[in-house]
């Protein structure tokens, strides 16, 4: 829920004011779009409210949109919301806090976090993408900053504010996402499916196991144009990545999508090690994607 926003010390516009039965009382961060407070309601509940700066035409659609696709996600790696609305002109929504930071942060330096920790995070958002998907969307803009971690330092999905409907994920005259992470056909403008988000896990764990995106240059456009037709640099030419995680990477970044995974619970299995028959089996049972 902070995707695209940084910390700025001072910015107390609405600290002290009541918006949505939440007293918000400091700035976590800011975005162009929106400013997270950290918010507290009468029976001593907390949350990370979200406050639109400017209201414009579709804003309460796309807010309402974002709140009933966290609920209709119910996953324990997919952030949640608890209300939403306006409130004297203020247009809000009221989620989780999540104490932990994002993943971004846990790279900061060029720091690496090490192979067992990626695999732990990545089979997290698995689960995760394995819901958002089951629950017929896409959620197109998966990275390290969009990987939340609460107080007990498990990961869960945020900003669902780009998610899309499986159904209707059909190519539109605007790409939205963000270049490093997204997908060639994303880069491309091309019909999306679910292949996009797992691209987007392969490019978030490459930023995990080695410390930053796996394409970088000048501008946006050329990081995508890199996405779109250069070569996924092997992690484990770039940092000390064992063999099974730069292998699981690089089949996520499959440049052609009926290469990668079928699906997320695939994923999954791959994390955890199962084989084909077991896959199978706890597919059947609609057990994969529980937590162990």
């Amino acid at each position: 829920y902070v995707n695209l926003i940084t910390v700025r010390g001072g910015d107390h516009s609405l600290s002290g004011t009541l918006v949505g039965g939440w007293k918000l009382i400091e700035v976590l961060g800011r975005g162009g779009m929106a400013t997270v407070y950290r918010g507290e309601a009468a029976d001593g509940r907390v949350s990370a409210v979200k406050v639109f700066a400017n209201q414009r035409a579709g804003d309460v659609a796309a807010i309402v949109n974002e709140a009933m696709v966290m609920r209709a996600v119910r996953d324990p790696h997919v952030v949640t919301a608890s209300s939403c609305g306006e409130d004297g002109g203020v247009l809000y929504l009221a989620m989780e806090l999540l104490p932990g930071g994002d993943t971004k942060g846990l790279t900061a330096d060029r720091e690496r976090l090490d192979d067992k920790e990626v695999l732990r995070l990545a089979e997290q958002c698995a689960r995760g993408l394995s819901a958002i998907h089951t629950a017929g969307f896409l959620h197109r803009d998966l990275k390290p900053s969009n990987v939340m971690l609460d107080g007990s330092g498990d990961a869960k999905i945020v900003d669902l504010g780009l998610v899309f409907p499986l159904r209707r994920s059909t190519a539109g005259s605007t790409i939205l996402g963000t270049p490093a992470y997204m997908s060639p056909e994303q880069a491309r403008g091309e019909t999306l499916d679910a292949g996009t988000d797992l691209w987007s896990l392969g490019a978030t764990m490459w930023h995990w196991a080695v410390g930053g995106p796996p394409f970088v240059a000048e501008d946006s456009l050329m990081v995508m144009d890199r996405v779109a037709h250069a070569r996924v640099p092997d992690p484990r030419a770039q940092a000390p990545v064992g063999a099974h995680l730069g292998q699981l990477i690089l089949h996520l970044m499959e440049r052609h999508r009926d290469r990668r995974y079928n699906d997320a619970d695939e994923v999954l299995a791959e994390v955890l090690g199962y084989d084909a028959e077991r896959v199978a089996a706890l597919r059947a049972a609609g057990a994969l994607g529980a937590d162990r």
